[in-house]
C-alpha cells in the first residue's frame, strides 16, 4: 500500500510549516507512520499535527477548549470536524487552496498553539 498523500497535500503540509516558522525558524517536520508532526533540535514539537490524505489533509491543532476558539473556526468557513479531548486537539479538514484563502486565522490559531506550547 502507498502513501496516503500526493506532492499537492505535501506542499500544503510545507505551507503550514512556512507558517510555524515565522514563530520559530528552527522547527521542520517529523514524518512518522499515521501523521506529520514538527520537530525543533530532532525533538518532538508537536503543538500541531497533519494527517495528510488523498485530497485533503486533516490539521490538528492543540490548544485548549474555549468556544470562543471554536465560532472562530466555524466563522472562518473552515470545515472544523469537533474537538478531541482525548489528545487536545482542535481538527480541521483542509483542501488545496484553503490554506492561502485561511492563511490569517490559521497564522492566528498555530501562533496561539506555539505560544501555549511554551517552546524555549
Amino acid at each position: 500500500m502507498g502513501k496516503p498523500w500526493n506532492e499537492k497535500t505535501i506542499t500544503m503540509v510545507d505551507n503550514l510549516l512556512e507558517i510555524a516558522k515565522e514563530f520559530n525558524p528552527s522547527l521542520e517536520l517529523k514524518y512518522n507512520k499515521f501523521y506529520i508532526g514538527l520537530a525543533r533540535n530532532g525533538q518532538p514539537c508537536n503543538f500541531f499535527i497533519v494527517k495528510p490524505k488523498k485530497d485533503f489533509i486533516r490539521f490538528k491543532v492543540r490548544l485548549k477548549k474555549s468556544d470562543e476558539t471554536q465560532e472562530r473556526l466555524e466563522n472562518a468557513g473552515l470545515d472544523y470536524m469537533g474537538y478531541d479531548n482525548r489528545w487536545g486537539y482542535y481538527r480541521i479538514r483542509l483542501k488545496p487552496g484553503e490554506i492561502e484563502k485561511n492563511k490569517e486565522i490559521l497564522k492566528e490559531i498555530i501562533k496561539e498553539a506555539y505560544e501555549a506550547a511554551n517552546i524555549e
